[in-house]
């Protein structure tokens, strides 16, 4: 007898900053080193049935690494994550949301062409027929600094339009601390309200980026379950079942009525 066993399934894509400010020591041994770690753990706990994608964000949002399940090409991809220039929430999200969603998704306002004023349309989610990805999910590791023209907020209200939850990790340290950018010296500090935002408009959570915190982000990643894939063979345990009860059977017999049937 062959039964088939549910399986988790879907897709997460981790959208990791490598801006300038997570050079910062305030995350050890740097922001980015922090969440590298962080995003590997991540990819070392989930069932092979689970796709995952990498996203990189700096002053722009790009896929490094396409879904898959082979743990070796994910790791990799993350090791080779390095920092540079300023820092684009809204089209870090932007990146992660476009590599699941189907249709075409309309860019917030933003400064495409930097002459100070936004490119984008303003856009009213609920009027957008976006499809519905429920078993999706994305991860931010990030600061929560952004230095962008495109809206995260926006950003965000498109993912929820589409099912799509948003979990963001928090580094670095709300007091800040000061980072070196080619000579230059510059404040750098964890933005939490923005972080929790995003998370909140979309129905994920936000963590702070201590280890013990990544635990709850497995568990709130809300993907599917389908019966698929491999079948279990049963058949030797059902046998081993019954062996088991008949001997009982025995045993019973012998302490009440003196014999066995």
């Amino acid at each position: 007898v062959n039964v088939e066993l549910p399986k988790r399934t879907g897709t997460v894509v981790l959208a990791i900053d490598t801006s300038s400010s997570m050079l910062a020591e305030d995350a050890e041994p740097t922001r980015l080193d922090a969440a590298k770690e962080a995003a590997r753990q991540f990819v070392e706990d989930q069932p092979g049935t689970i796709e995952i994608a990498v996203v990189s964000f700096g002053q722009g949002g790009f896929v490094t690494q396409e879904p898959t399940n082979v743990g070796e090409e994910l790791v990799a991809a993350i090791d080779r994550l390095e920092p540079e220039g300023g820092t684009s929430l809204g089209a870090g999200i932007f990146a992660a949301l476009d590599l699941v969603v189907e249709e075409e998704l309309p860019v917030p306002g933003s400064d495409l062409d930097g002459d100070g004023e936004p490119d984008g349309e303003s856009i009213d989610p609920t009027e957008l027929d976006l499809g519905f990805y429920g078993s999706t999910a994305i991860i931010v590791f990030t600061d929560g600094e952004d230095t962008s023209e495109v809206n995260a907020d926006e950003v965000a209200a498109l993912a929820s339009a589409a099912g799509v939850k948003v979990h963001t990790v928090g580094l670095g340290t709300e007091e800040g601390t000061v980072v070196e950018v080619e000579g230059v010296s510059q404040g750098t500090a964890l933005n939490v309200d923005a972080l929790t935002e995003i998370a909140e408009v979309t129905g994920g959570v936000y963590l702070g980026d201590d280890g013990g915190d990544l635990a709850e982000v497995y568990d709130q990643v809300d993907l599917r379950l389908e019966v698929e894939g491999d079948q279990d063979e049963v058949t030797a345990l059902v046998a081993g079942l019954g062996v088991v009860l008949l001997a009982l059977g025995a045993v019973l017999s012998m302490l009440f009525f003196g014999r066995v049937p």
